[in-house]
């Protein structure tokens, strides 16, 4: 390949520009487009322009211009780099590789008074700490119930829209952002284009204008406003001197990367619940159709499993359960976070009637039980495992929808349910229980993005799929530029008929290399780990898929099919497996070594006492749990030593007297290696 081209213009918006293979002038050439590292994307040189002359001065008349839309656009709060190359060579196309710059703040965003953030989904707690938040004489909060004054995560939507690149068709256009109609509406600024920035005599004069003093003028006027509201607030409540103001934050990107830009420190109150629970909740405040429900669910706390996941220094975890259960304890836990003393609570008003589905705080967890019908909770624990797992929350269901094969390097998971637990959102769940990272998906059919990466043995684009036709398939794929642990999802389902052909294998291979086969009677998918060669090797990734039963309809169920059909190809995601805290050299945080210590704990409480539905309360007397006698705490102990490795001391065990009392003890142990 001898390959001329450039890259006209990169923003958050657009990626566009020409480009030609000049050993074969009249085949399309296509692009992928990486940010930070991540495929982003792809296209084809789909259209013809009238100015482009190649280097021997020919005009170039063909097929070589591209266009790429991001969509949604890329965030305005972080700093980007954008990366063209060619997709199979991964050749840097001429000046294809800018950095969109993160808005500067004058101060570096300190304010002085601090932001504490609540960031959850609806229905999780976020108003019961408001609550007593609002008494608290070093913290402002707007006063006024349910408290849901949101300054950061409002200024945060105004900032992204009038930050933003130019959207002349789906935004503001000039002809019309004074019509009547648009009265209460903003939108993007329309002169925030490309097409706009080489005035005054040279190129690019209003880029570095509209790109990076904007944004930081508006950054730092949005930050300026909140100050100046909460310190009006604190001078009404008699707090004058109080550090922090509290607000109740959004799960999405927007507001959590706004709270950073806009303040230097942040104190993110990250708060969990049990998903089952969430969804009997949503159903009974919002009125909401289980269906409905349940597809909020699958947007919001994704995110928040994220958010939670990656939380830093300046973050901190905590379970509704253990707010409502241990309110001593997770008090004291926000004390250290936020160097405040929140064991000091004056009378807080009760949460409404109006604002509750359930009698008290305490009813409502395990709601789930006798809210939700088994079909409810199995499409939860289908969906949400993974969160489950991660913040210790016990399935109701054993039996698993997926199932390895002969080789530990592929999963197969086949049906609707088991599909679910696979596809929700951009997290997907691997078999060992780490979560993972989307960073490239495609779709086959008509309106798929997957075809310029169809090799051999494919038929023709359907709707939402394509069939292979023949006993061995192709598909080549961007080489992945960022070393990781990788795994390939790919979604596909068997041509089968009755007792004629119940089933088919699917055998898979990477770059010649054989991962596993698998047997599928049902749409399915194929969880593959990507040898670790793959990764930054700088090649095409080749996918090859063998299908040693395709049969042809006309033979099996008769008509003048004569294709010989394997599988259909419905999807190929490849997500990157994010490290957890505590391992790939990083120290675990004191939340997550909490969670599994209690997850630990009180598994082997209920094995020990014969309670299997036994729940975590810190203040819970031992001698007041169900069947307690001294034969099961004799046995209680033999297990504790024997699950964690330690030896109780006779003082130790004379000392205890509650649940919280084993919790301490154990995680004295972990901390000092004892």
């Amino acid at each position: 390949m001898t390959l001329i081209g450039h890259v006209d213009e990169i923003s958050r918006t657009v990626v566009e520009g020409w480009a030609v293979d000049t050993e074969r002038p009249d085949e399309a050439v296509s692009v992928s487009i990486f940010v930070n590292g991540e495929h982003r994307g792809m296209c084809q040189t789909t259209h013809a322009r009238a100015d482009l002359i190649a280097p021997n001065g020919d005009v170039l008349t063909g097929k070589c211009a591209f266009y790429f839309a991001f969509d949604p656009p890329l965030s305005p709060f972080i700093e980007l780099r954008v990366e063209v190359v060619e997709s199979w060579s991964s050749v840097l196309l001429e000046n294809g590789s800018l950095t969109l710059p993160r808005p500067d703040i004058r101060g570096g965003g300190d304010a002085g008074r601090a932001p504490i953030l609540l960031t959850s989904t609806g229905r999780a707690g976020t108003t019961l700490l408001m609550s007593e938040f609002a008494r608290h004489p070093r913290i402002v909060i707007g006063d006024k119930f349910p408290y849901e004054i949101k300054l950061i995560a409002y200024y945060a939507a105004a900032f992204r829209t009038l930050a933003g690149d130019a959207d002349r068709e789906r935004s503001t256009t000039p002809e019309t952002m004074l019509a009547p109609e648009m009265s209460r509406i903003i939108g993007s600024n329309p002169y925030n284009i490309a097409g706009l920035f080489d005035m005054g005599g040279a190129e690019g004069t209003l880029r570095a204008f509209w790109q990076s003093t904007v944004p930081s003028g508006f950054a730092e006027l949005f930050r300026t406003f909140i100050v100046e509201y909460y310190a009006t607030l604190a001078d009404a409540q008699g707090k004058h001197s109080a550090p922090f103001f509290c607000e109740k934050s959004d799960v999405h990107d927007a507001a959590v990367q706004g709270a950073r830009l806009f303040f230097a420190a942040v104190k993110d109150i990250v708060i969990v619940r049990d998903p089952r629970d969430l969804l009997s909740s949503a159903i009974a405040f919002w009125k909401l159709r289980p269906e409905t429900a349940m597809t909020i669910l699958t947007t919001t706390i994704p995110r928040l499993a994220r958010i939670a996941r990656h939380a830093g220094p300046d973050s901190v975890v905590i379970r509704y359960e253990d707010l409502v259960r241990d309110p001593v304890n997770a008090r004291l836990r926000l004390s250290d976070f936020l160097d405040l003393d929140l064991t000091w609570r004056a009378e807080a008003d009760a949460i409404p009637d109006s604002h509750r589905t359930s009698p008290d705080p305490a009813a409502s967890i395990g709601r789930w039980r006798h809210d939700l019908t088994k079909q409810q909770v199995d499409a939860c624990e289908a969906a949400f495992g993974l969160y489950m797992r991660e913040f210790d929350y016990r399935p109701a269901r054993s039996g698993k929808s997926r199932r390895k094969t002969a080789s530990s390097q592929l999963v197969a998971a086949e049906g609707a349910v088991a599909i679910a637990a696979f596809e929700t959102n951009t997290v997907a769940e691997i078999e060992d229980g780490s979560p993972s990272l989307r960073v490239l998906e495609l779709s086959f059919g008509r309106q798929g993005n997957g075809e310029v990466c169809l090799q051999h043995g494919w038929s023709f684009p359907e709707r939402g799929f394509v069939w292979s036709c023949a006993r061995e398939s192709t598909v080549r794929l961007p080489a992945i530029r960022r070393s990781g642990d990788y795994r390939l999802h790919i979604t596909l389902m068997p041509f089968t008929h009755a007792v004629a052909l119940p089933v088919q294998r699917a055998t898979v291979l990477l770059d010649g290399h054989k991962i596993g086969t698998a047997r599928l009677s049902d749409i399915g998918i194929l969880s593959i780990a990507v040898p670790d060669q793959v990764p930054c090797s700088g090649q095409v990734v080749t996918l090859t898929l063998c299908f040693p039963d395709a049969a042809r309809p006309a033979e099996v169920i008769g008509g003048d099919d004569r294709r010989l059909l394997g599988f259909s190809l419905h999807r190929i995601a490849l997500s990157r497996v994010e490290t957890k805290p505590g391992t790939a050299g990083q120290a675990e945080t004191p939340e997550w070594a909490a969670g599994r210590l209690v997850g630990r704990m009180v598994e082997t409480f209920r094995q020990a006492l014969r309670h299997p539905d036994l729940q975590y309360d810190a203040t819970t007397l031992m001698r007041d749990i169900q069947g307690f006698d001294i034969a099961g705490f004799v046995r209680l102990i033999l297990a504790l030593e024997s699950e964690f490795a330690v030896a109780l001391h006779e003082d130790e065990v004379d000392s205890i007297n509650t649940m919280g009392d084993v919790f301490a003890i154990l995680r004295a142990k972990s901390t000092d290696g004892g």
